[in-house]
């Protein structure tokens, strides 16, 4: 069983993403069963329509339990590494193949879309947000860096919050935060999915999408604080901006970035700096060659025990203090040629 449906209905494949359980998180066999049915559908159908199964979640993200486990194994010489990256290359080609498919594709963002979540939906056409959506990229709360691509369209959101949300993990609910920041396309409510999906299957895509969307204004995020806090170029400095501040919102920002793994921020952030000039296969590739770095490290395994192994929330980083984290350490690891290749 690969947890993942595909149903064709009068041209428009309904491709489903079955394992609510666990919140619909990717395994191995379902990036395999996506991967193989962008190749099979590329000139087929009239559109592709991607769901999770239930109410709570379209996707939240990959197994991180089973990429501790596999750094632990890489730490103690039991497997080399390649053994656990060959996840990420998967899923990784997954997403740089969705992004560049022939056909129209839309995401159905029901309920938590994080992760490799955000991955599938991001590289989608048409990204249609709910009234449930939760949208975060995370990792930096694990010991690890936003991925799938996502620093392509953090780098792209307005006024620094891509900067903001890759170094907090903060979640956004807001459909006209997520529409301004162009991770969704559309606010639709998820109790038109049914009917959605009956006037796609009959008209023109744009024209029923347009039709069934509710107006997006209800907008959340400080733009004018975030765009003035995180418009540096280090976090050190962001963190200085965000101590001069003073406010509430940055007091309390401050000490969430505080919190995260060092290593994981400076990465971050370089990496998402250097994603605005860069073409999105140029960013996947660097994905890759980052996600390498941080298996072969202790902060994953680390930040992982403590956010859902142990949960104590309590990781300690290694290095534990941004100032240890020096910058030719972090462009080594960008400048780094490991030849993997998506």
């Amino acid at each position: 069983m690969t947890n993942i449906t595909f149903n064709r209905l009068n041209g428009l494949e309904i491709v489903t993403l079955d394992r609510p359980e666990a919140l619909n998180a990717l395994n191995s066999e379902m990036i395999d069963a996506i991967s193989e049915g962008i190749l099979a559908f590329d000139e087929d159908p009239k559109a592709v329509f991607i769901e999770g199964a239930g109410n709570r979640a379209f996707c939240a993200g990959g197994d991180i339990k089973a990429a501790r486990l596999g750094a632990i194994a890489v730490r103690e010489g039991r497997i080399g590494l390649n053994s656990v990256v060959d996840f990420f290359v998967k899923e990784y080609a997954m997403n740089k193949a969705l992004f560049h498919a022939q056909l129209p594709t839309i995401s159905f963002m029901n309920g938590i879309t994080m992760g490799g979540g955000v991955g599938i939906a991001g590289a989608c056409k048409y990204r249609i947000a709910t009234e449930k959506t939760v949208w975060a990229m995370p990792e930096v709360t694990i010991g690890f860096f936003p991925d799938v691509g996502a620093a392509y369209y953090l780098a792209r959101a307005p006024d620094h919050v891509g900067k903001y949300l890759g170094l907090t993990g903060n979640h956004l609910e807001s459909s006209g935060d997520l529409i301004k920041c162009g991770f969704a396309t559309h606010y639709i409510y998820s109790n038109k999915k049914d009917d959605l999906i009956e006037a796609l299957k009959k008209r023109e895509i744009e024209s029923v999408l347009d039709q069934f969307s509710e107006s997006a204004d209800d907008y959340t995020l400080p733009y004018e604080r975030i765009s003035s806090c995180f418009a540096p170029s280090s976090v050190e400095e962001i963190l200085s901006a965000l101590k001069k501040d003073g406010s509430d919102w940055a007091i309390s920002t401050r000490n969430i970035i505080q919190s995260k793994s060092p290593t994981s921020l400076k990465v971050a952030l370089k990496h998402i700096e250097a994603a605005k000039n860069d073409s999105f296969d140029e960013v996947i590739a660097r994905d890759l060659k980052l996600a390498a770095f941080f298996l072969a490290g202790d902060d994953l395994i680390e930040g992982v025990r403590a956010a859902v192994v142990d949960k104590d929330k309590k990781p300690m980083w290694n290095p534990a203090r941004l100032e240890d984290v020096g910058m030719k350490q972090i462009e080594d690891i960008f400048n780094k040629n490991l030849g993997l290749v998506l």
